[in-house]
């Protein structure tokens, strides 16, 4: 049975506007990295830093998102996601440079590694989100020697990005670790649910390997999580509740980034009925809070973007005041 004239119109009109806003959204992102060229200060803002610029992997995770939603949404517009991934890959490639020598710079000056923290991971997961997003748009048609190729090189990246993190926690306390622990460690988990999310949908002949794969993710997923939970409770009692855990930073956006990943990577396991059971809890339980940690998030940047503002017009009034 045929689409009717409606309904397909509806489908070209709701197509057309979310194609509009993605590119939107990149246009806009591109305006302000074109000011930043035209002020000569792109390189210090976005490559200088060794830990900072490798948070340009999220751009490459970023546009591997907006192709998978296109593709859900909007099997049709087979064109414009090739044009987004060809755009990502292209980020990619610029992006190996700037890992190799990242990383280079750490391995050369041991010193600076105690500054690190799970962003370095980033690397492996821009690498991973190509997989899935070549491997979904192209399907069969996507080369396996290069999604291949992609998987061992992302993973490279996890154990030397994994191992630079390590090395910097060796010279601390297991007590400073904790209290010095970062946002963004969580990746340590998440990177590695992208990676099995990759190795789910491009090698589903690894069938039950994928299982222990998940069961290896679970538990460092567990270790991360509750050294995160040590650390809540630590600054609880030194901070308060409100400033020890609904003080926002940026950074905060990753853990719905890992834990999201996480129930993703579990959801595309193959069937095992041993397995069924945990499925249900991850699954089941785990959506729901990805959601909740979500709208909690939301609501911390709201507060935060409030305080600002009123912090900002209680010094117009200070100067409105000092100006009688």
């Amino acid at each position: 049975m045929g689409l009717s004239k409606n309904s397909l119109y509806t489908i070209l009109v709701s197509a057309l506007f979310w194609l509009l806003y993605y590119f939107a959204i990149f246009g806009a992102i591109g305006s302000l990295f074109l000011i930043d060229l035209k002020k000569g200060t792109f390189y210090n803002n976005h490559l200088k830093d060794p830990i900072n610029s490798l948070t340009i992997g999220t751009w490459v995770a970023a546009t591997s998102v907006v192709i998978l939603n296109m593709h859900y949404y909007f099997p049709q517009l087979i064109m414009p996601s090739i044009v987004f991934y060809c755009i990502g890959f292209i980020i990619w490639m610029v992006y190996l440079v700037i890992i190799v020598r990242n990383y280079s710079f750490y391995i050369r000056n041991p010193e600076y590694i105690a500054k690190l923290h799970g962003g370095i991971l980033l690397s492996c997961v821009a690498t991973q989100s190509l997989v899935i997003a070549g491997v979904t748009i192209f399907n069969v048609k996507f080369p396996i020697e290069l999604g291949l190729g992609m998987l061992c090189i992302g993973f490279m990246f996890y154990i030397i990005g994994f191992g630079l993190i390590v090395l910097s926690f060796t010279k601390d306390t297991i007590n400073h670790t904790i209290q010095n622990w970062k946002n963004t460690n969580c990746i340590i988990h998440g990177a590695l649910s992208i990676t099995g999310l990759a190795l789910c949908i491009s090698m589903e002949s690894l069938g039950v390997w994928l299982i222990y794969i998940w069961l290896v993710v679970s538990i460092i997923f567990c270790i991360v999580e509750c050294i995160e939970l040590i650390r809540s409770i630590i600054r609880v009692k030194l901070l308060g509740v409100n400033n020890g855990l609904f003080v926002y930073h940026p950074t905060q956006w990753a853990r719905n980034f890992t834990f999201g990943m996480y129930v993703n990577f579990t959801i595309h396991l193959p069937d095992c009925s041993l397995f069924e059971n945990a499925r249900y809890l991850v699954v089941d339980i785990g959506k729901y809070i990805v959601v909740i940690l979500f709208v909690i998030e939301i609501g911390i940047f709201m507060n935060n973007v409030l305080s600002m503002k009123k912090e900002i017009k209680n010094e117009e009034q200070n100067e409105n005041l000092r100006g009688i």
